[in-house]
């Protein structure tokens, strides 16, 4: 039985392009530079367009597994793949791995806002303020994150233009000798890159308030084309700003390229830039609070709102224990590996799965 969405909680499929891509840009948009670079140096470039290649791969099996379940979500599918007990239990995993996922903007925030802005800026101030306003979000329902998607990169897009003042240090010397990198060095260059990329995975959720279904699979690719590109940009942009060793040694590549634009009418442009970040990160927090909230309305039957004041109070109190940066590094490297396997193994999983269960429950019909 196809699964029913009341038309005005539905958005056209066209803006799985923009929301796609905001999820998919932001904390790994600023430092995957230096990750890849550890291991394929001046060819990382490579590896960003492999890992990109991959993420186009996933996108085409996420959408698969959902064309066979009618409008169904992930929670749903679990339920309907693997039976009540055991499906609520993946719904439950699912829930954490997306919680702590949030975890890692508040945290990460903190870290840019005490880099750059101000060192004694407490974290519990950050917190509030970034889930203050996810509340706000998610309390308009699916629309309005979606709204805030499409708005968050109308205001921030320009930042990648800007980075175009850079331009006049690039050094194209930094880019030779091409292809030198062994192919086990760009693989692992890719999985770094995993965690920049992740976000797509969200499209499990998103899929059953979409009008158009079948054009979905378009959109998505588009999307996912669409943050390969930036994704690319930025890496030729630092790799041709930086020297090997500043590289390596810098932790947030992208925002220290911001320290070297000038304006007649503003001194320190990365400043604008922790504001913007603001900006960027809220479509991320809002959208995974939302389907958190949502995934134990289903799965638990807890109301929404209880739900989100409830997580909200609960993530607020786990931020307070990140006091410093080697904390914050060691939690984002962790679920570095955590996307990774939520992101693109799980998926290619669950469609393997749901071939082998499809088919066996049709032989057993007959």
């Amino acid at each position: 039985m196809e699964k029913t969405i009341p038309k005005h909680l539905m958005f056209p499929s066209g803006l799985l392009v923009i929301v796609i891509h905001t999820l998919q840009i932001g904390v790994g948009i600023t430092g995957f530079s230096r990750l890849i670079f550890q291991y394929a140096k001046q060819d990382a470039w490579i590896a960003v367009i492999v890992a990109g290649l991959v993420a186009h791969v996933v996108v085409f099996v996420i959408v698969q597994t959902l064309k066979r379940f009618q409008g169904k979500g992930l929670f749903e599918i679990h339920v309907d793949l693997f039976g009540k007990w055991l499906g609520n239990a993946l719904n439950f995993l699912y829930i954490l791995y997306l919680f702590g996922y949030g975890i890692t903007y508040i945290i990460n925030y903190y870290a840019f806002v005490g880099e750059y802005l101000m060192q004694d800026m407490p974290i519990w101030f950050i917190s509030v303020v970034m889930l203050i306003l996810t509340i706000y979000t998610v309390k308009g329902g699916i629309r309005v994150v979606i709204g805030i998607s499409l708005t968050t990169f109308l205001l921030t897009f320009w930042l990648f233009l800007v980075a175009l003042q850079t331009l006049q240090y690039f050094d194209w010397l930094h880019f030779l000798p091409v292809f030198e990198a062994s192919p086990n060095n760009l693989l692992q260059g890719a999985y770094e890159m995993s965690f920049s990329l992740t976000g797509f995975e969200l499209l499990y959720f998103l899929y059953p308030y979409v009008g158009t279904k079948q054009t979905v699979h378009r959109y998505a690719q588009f999307a996912i084309l669409f943050t390969n590109m930036v994704y690319l940009y930025t890496i030729i942009v630092t790799i041709g700003f930086y020297s090997d060793e500043s590289l390596l040694k810098t932790i947030w590549p992208t925002l220290n390229l911001f320290k070297s634009v000038n304006f007649p009418f503003l001194e320190q442009f990365e400043v604008v830039l922790i504001c913007m970040m603001m900006l960027v990160l809220l479509p991320n927090m809002s959208t995974l609070a939302w389907v958190v909230t949502k995934g134990l309305k289903e799965t638990f039957r807890i109301k929404q709102t209880t739900a989100l004041y409830t997580l909200s109070i609960i993530m607020f109190f786990i931020t307070l224990f990140f006091k410093s940066r080697a904390q914050i590094g060691d939690y984002t490297e962790f679920f570095n590996t955590v996307t990774f396997i939520a992101s693109f193994i799980y998926p290619v999983v669950l469609f393997i799965a749901t071939l082998l269960i499809q088919t066996i429950r049709r032989r057993k019909a007959i």
